[in-house]
Formats: structure tokens, C-alpha cells, sequence
């Protein structure tokens, strides 16, 4: 009979400074208000997150100011290795147990590095043997404790009468960037704190206030890339206030791997006084960039490279705005060193009625070259009577003179529908600008920006993709 696992012990530990959520609110609309103009907007999250208080590591001042990398390194560690100890203090007390009495130790967390890790750092002072088995567990994120829970059991129940402590540290507020604010940390600081739990268990006892009677795990396909580290001491591409034509702003960056140059292309929309206008810059390792500057002025946007040269020409998209007329359609202008452009020259433009892309368009990520032609996504917009609603359709260019349009979807392949998408800094929008296709499985990813608030994919079979445009186009 497999043995079961009692809980003898449940205890938590929260970290020493206390800041109530109005509190929150007034510090996040000093740090976020003048650099994302729809924070107004976004305030109710802070009150419907159901969060009164929370508690940090740091003193809120320590916030308030610029921290390099070594610095979180170093506040994550102390805070992280104060709250491990006092909530494995309180759950031993609680179970009438010692350290020496632990036989395996689990320690999980995600919003920090601990190398040697956190009970290797505890081990004086909490007194566990030098014969403990250790198992620190990292990036498994908000599902930490479970899976946590998952593994303790497992350990416990694979040794009959041993004793397992459970800890789970997590300092989120080390992941708040001051110097590049974004509405994810808008979201993380409404809702997340610092703080640990502890709990012991054992397998073959009698004692205990609960058992477990089950555990399990999933892992979703093409959901890694939902949460994660990325530490950059900056970012790659921001505004500049010493540069007239990008210092309110960069974004909707489009990435194009060409080989020729062993190096990825970024085509963005830079903002200015003058307006917003279309920027390049080249990385071969997203650790550093090279701009090559402004190579369409104001009013321009959306641009997208082709990955290769036709006909000894690079191939650039883009959507310039006509003052006079108020057209907002798709342009192309070729160039031979990605510095010096030719003049526009007329792709595709939107189209006037009840169309769904009636009012403006714009091209969306790279297009990806197929035997038929080169395979574009675009968005559309059409103005309604609660406001503009975002969608994109498909588009096929000619290989070989790629101004010309071959087929144009009729319908929309993609519009807002869930929540996400519906609801946000700007409702009812989806605005693709990154595709994938993987040509073992034939999936095609592309990746769109969901209301102005969060990053979403969707997926087909390129096959199908194309037929239906060819059938249908």
C-alpha cells in the first residue's frame, strides 16, 4: 500500500515593510502617469485586485531609485534568506520539531538567484544535519507552491517515516524596473508582494492536521515563453531625450533576420514633436544595437523588411499618413545599402465602405517567403460607433516584384474576442507584428499585441493558411 503523506505543519512569514495599496496608487501614478498616458485608465486594476496592504523587502525609498542588477542580487539574497529562516522557524515550532529532525529540504523560488542556494545559507543557523538531502526547485513561477507541494509529497512518501520541509521564498518587487515602466509593471504592482510559507511533512504517521491525497502536473506545449528571466540593465531600443525625432518614444518594432548581413533588422516607429516616423537599427545578439536612423519622416509607421533582397534591393513596408486626404494605406521604397531610400512607391490600400480595413491598414510582422509569393499579415481598422476595432487579414505579394499584390483575404482571419483582447489600454484591438513559421510541423505562429495591454499568440498550419488565401484571395 503506498504510504500516506501527512501535513504536520503550516506556517508563513511576510516580509518587514508594510505599504497600503493607496499608498501604491499614489507612488505608481508619480513613477508611471507621465510615461504611459492611459495609467488613469488602468487604476481600478489596483483596487479590484482585492489587495489592502502588501509587504516588501526593501523600504519603499529603496524603490524610488535606480538599481543595478548586482544590487537586486544582493537585497534578494538577504530578504530572501530572512524570510526562508523565519517561515522554516515557524513551521518546525509548529510541528514540536528541530533542524536536526529534517531529513530532505525543498526550497522553491523564482524571483531570484541563490547560488549556493538559500538552504545551503540556512544551514548554521537553522541547524539542519550536514546529511539533509537539498533540493532547490527555480522558474516554476506562480505555480511554485503546488508544485512544490507535488514534489514534497513524492520525496516524503519514497522514504516511509522521513521528514520534509517545504519552503517557498518569493521577493517580487525585485522584478520592478524604475527606468523602463511598462503596463506589466503596472499589473505586478497592483497585485504582487514579498514573502514566504513553510510546511513540514511525513509519510507513516498518524500525526498531522491534513493528508494528501493527490497531486498532478501539466505542462502546456508553446507556453514557455509566458514567463521567464530576461535581465537587461536597460533596454535595447528607448526614447532619447537628446533626440528630437524619438525622445517621446519607440514601439511596434518589427524584427527581420537577414543572412546576408548575419544580423537581425529592427524597423520601428520612432515618436517626436514632429510625429511618429520610421527607424531602423541592426543587433547580431540583442545585447546591443546599431541605428541606422530615421529613413522615413514624419507621418510614418508600421514598417516591415523582407529578409532578403529582390532584384538587388532591400524591400521596405510602410505606412505613411496623408495630412491632405487622411489615407493611411501601404507603401513600399526599395533601398541598396538600408540607408538611402527610393520614393514610395503604392502597395495596397484600404478599402472604402463597410470594409472591415475601411479607415487605415498597416502591414504587420515580416513577410515570409512561400513558393506562391511572399505570405503578409496586416492589420485593419474600421471606425465604430464605440471606436476604431483592430483586426488582420492576409495578404500575398508577388516573389519577384513584391509591390504587387496577388491576393487579398476578403475577410478577416483574426479579430478581438477574448477578454484580453476586448478589454484594455485600447479595447478591441489585435496588431500583429512577429510570425514564425516552423517548417517541420508546419505551424505557423504569429504574435500580436491584444488590446494595447499584453502579448498573444495564435497558430495555424501554414498549408492551410495558403490554400485558404489562394482559394478565397
Amino acid at each position: 500500500m503506498t504510504a500516506s503523506v501527512k501535513l504536520l505543519s503550516l506556517a508563513t512569514a511576510a516580509a518587514p515593510h508594510e505599504i497600503h495599496q493607496d499608498k501604491v496608487v499614489e507612488l505608481a501614478r508619480g513613477i508611471f502617469g507621465p510615461r504611459i498616458p492611459a495609467f488613469e485608465r488602468m487604476v481600478p486594476a489596483f483596487y479590484n485586485a482585492g489587495v489592502r496592504t502588501r509587504q516588501v523587502a526593501m523600504p519603499i525609498e529603496w524603490y524610488l531609485a535606480p538599481r543595478s542588477w548586482p544590487e537586486r542580487g544582493e537585497a534578494y539574497l538577504a530578504g530572501a534568506l530572512d524570510l526562508f529562516c523565519r517561515a522554516a522557524e515557524a513551521a518546525l515550532a509548529e510541528a514540536g520539531l528541530s533542524g536536526a529532525d529534517i531529513d530532505t529540504i525543498l526550497t522553491v523560488s523564482s524571483t531570484g538567484i541563490a547560488t549556493p542556494s538559500l538552504e545551503a545559507l540556512a544551514m548554521a543557523r537553522m541547524g539542519f544535519r550536514p546529511d539533509a538531502a537539498r533540493a532547490p526547485v527555480f522558474g516554476v513561477g506562480c505555480a511554485g507552491g503546488a508544485t512544490g507541494l507535488g514534489l514534497a509529497t513524492r520525496l516524503a512518501r519514497s522514504q516511509p517515516g522521513s521528514k520534509v520541509l517545504l519552503v517557498c521564498v518569493e521577493l517580487c518587487s525585485m522584478a520592478f524596473q524604475l527606468d523602463a515602466p511598462s503596463k506589466t509593471d503596472i499589473i505586478s504592482t497592483a497585485i504582487f508582494g514579498d514573502g514566504a510559507a513553510a510546511c513540514v511533512l511525513a509519510s507513516d504517521t498518524s500525526e498531522g492536521f491534513a493528508t494528501v491525497t493527490g497531486h498532478a502536473e501539466h505542462t502546456w506545449p508553446d507556453t514557455l515563453d509566458i514567463m521567464g528571466w530576461r535581465v537587461d540593465p536597460k533596454p535595447l531600443l528607448a526614447d532619447d531625450p537628446a533626440d528630437h525625432t524619438s525622445m517621446w518614444g519607440v514601439e511596434d518594432c518589427r524584427i527581420t533576420y537577414v543572412a546576408e548581413l548575419s544580423a537581425y533588422v529592427i524597423s520601428y516607429t520612432a515618436y517626436g514633436p514632429s510625429g511618429p516616423c520610421v527607424a531602423l537599427a541592426t543587433t547580431e545578439d540583442f545585447q546591443s544595437v546599431e541605428k541606422l536612423g530615421v529613413v522615413m519622416p514624419p507621418e510614418d509607421k508600421n514598417a516591415s523588411l523582407l529578409p532578403r533582397r529582390v532584384n538587388g534591393e532591400f524591400c521596405l513596408y510602410h505606412r505613411p499618413y496623408s495630412g491632405h486626404d487622411g489615407r493611411a494605406d501601404v507603401w513600399m521604397s526599395r533601398s541598396k545599402d538600408l540607408r538611402q531610400w527610393s520614393s514610395p512607391e503604392p502597395v495596397m490600400t484600404s478599402r472604402k465602405g463597410a470594409w472591415w480595413d475601411a479607415a487605415r491598414m498597416g502591414l504587420g510582422p515580416a513577410p515570409i517567403e512561400t513558393e506562391h509569393g511572399w505570405l503578409g499579415v496586416y492589420h485593419g481598422v474600421k471606425e465604430m460607433a464605440a471606436g476604431p476595432l483592430y483586426r488582420a487579414g492576409l495578404v500575398l505579394f508577388d516573389l519577384e516584384n513584391p509591390a504587387k499584390v496577388i491576393r487579398r483575404s476578403p475577410q478577416w482571419i483574426l479579430g478581438p474576442a477574448a477578454d484580453y483582447e476586448t478589454h484594455g489600454d485600447v479595447p478591441n484591438v489585435v496588431f500583429p507584428t512577429g510570425m514564425i513559421h516552423d517548417e517541420e510541423t508546419d505551424d505557423l505562429r504569429l504574435y500580436y499585441g491584444a488590446a494595447d495591454s499584453c502579448i498573444a499568440m495564435a497558430s495555424a498550419s501554414m498549408s492551410e493558411v495558403l490554400d485558404h488565401l489562394l482559394q478565397y484571395g
